[in-house]
């Protein structure tokens, strides 16, 4: 206990020497002024008081002979160390050391008056005590003289061996502290490795999964794409088809239109209210409410305007007022087709004109008549 204590006061004061130095100025002139100087003071002197006790004690305790004996010399000097580490100004270096002085060198008297002839007379038997075993097995009486230092160098080379064999040993320790620790890191990088390719799997086959889908709605979505495609189609034929079919009705009304047309007015006379210069003109008249009334009757067939209102021509009984308002007469049905169909196409028209006579186009007259004169 007591040679561990030595070597880690060494220790300790070696590093507080080396911390004061680094703090004091390179110049001598200033390291005096400076208030770390008696600090480095009781530094350099505390170390001439390790060195002389080294030179005294460790080349017996390097033999394992004995032990650091003065345990008070080290207490001083602990308390020594911890004073100068202390914030508080030490006192002057004789004044803090006189105790430190007078305990080592009384323990150095002490050694070398009392111990040492003990450790010699003692170190004497353990060399006799080695040469008589030799010689025990050599089977012949040695010569002790030239045995001895033989055997002093074997001992010291065991005690060296024993000293590497003790650092190795710690060196031996913490290596295996530091394995340990790396072989704790590698057990849970492996751990985190195993659950990271766990989730790669997973993503993996979802990854899959969602490709299978896509794959699958892209089949959908061509199939609904050809369907619309051929409802296209339909809907376009479809479309032509009514289109040929309306065509074809306008065709068939507008020729049984004409034929009639021909027909009627060849058999038809005029009322008797209208003198004879107004006859071609009322063949005129037939056919603009004729051409009228065929309009209406393809708006009505194809459903875009149902009841559309139509000009009439004035009677008599209305020349005094406004020539702008117009009489209206509606439109046949288109719910009750079926019922006018057999009528004829020309019977809606006669009954128009029976209603709303002739003579009502009065302002118009005198200009007939000049255009039948001319003819």
């Amino acid at each position: 206990m007591l040679s561990r204590g030595f070597i880690q006061l060494e220790k300790r004061h070696s590093t507080i020497y080396k911390r004061v130095k680094s703090l004091l100025p390179r110049r001598e002139s200033e390291r005096r002024v400076h208030p770390l100087s008696r600090h480095c003071d009781i530094l350099q002197a505390v170390e001439t008081r390790i060195s002389m006790l080294n030179m005294t004690y460790m080349k017996y305790i390097e033999n394992n002979l004995l032990c650091f004996i003065p345990g008070k010399v080290l207490d001083e000097m602990i308390n020594v160390l911890s004073f100068v580490e202390s914030d508080c100004t030490p006192p002057r270096t004789h004044q803090l050391l006189q105790e430190l002085r007078d305990l080592s060198s009384m323990a150095m008297e002490h050694f070398d008056e009392h111990i040492l002839p003990r450790v010699k007379e003692h170190k004497e038997q353990i060399d006799e005590k080695r040469q008589a075993f030799l010689a025990s097995f050599s089977g012949s009486p040695p010569n002790i003289k030239q045995a001895r230092p033989f055997i002093v160098q074997q001992v010291n080379d065991l005690q060296k061996i024993r000293k590497q064999y003790k650092t190795y040993k710690h060196h031996i320790a913490y290596l295996n502290q530091n394995t340990q620790k790396l072989f704790q890191k590698m057990k849970k990088q492996n751990k985190r490795l195993k659950a990271q390719s766990i989730k790669i799997r997973d993503q993996e086959r979802k990854i899959q999964e969602q490709s299978i889908k896509i794959q699958e709605q892209e089949t959908a979505l061509a199939d609904i794409k050809k369907h619309m495609d051929e409802w296209d189609q339909k809907y376009k034929d479809l479309t032509t088809e009514l289109v040929r079919a309306r065509d074809y009705l306008l065709l068939k009304t507008t020729s049984s239109a004409n034929t009639g047309g021909t027909s009627t007015s060849h058999s038809s006379s005029p009322p008797k209210v209208f003198r004879s210069s107004i006859k071609p003109r009322v063949s005129h008249l037939l056919l603009k409410n004729y051409n009228l009334h065929l309009d209406l009757e393809r708006k009505r067939k194809s459903n875009l305007l149902p009841d559309i209102p139509v000009k009439v021509p004035r009677g008599p009984e209305e020349e005094g007022e406004d020539k702008s308002v117009d009489k209206l007469i509606p439109l046949k049905d288109p719910d009750k087709r079926d019922e006018n169909e057999g009528k004829g196409d020309f019977s809606f028209l006669f009954e128009n004109l029976i209603k709303t006579p002739l003579t009502g186009i009065k302002s118009r007259k005198r200009k007939m008549a000049e255009d039948i004169d001319l003819k």
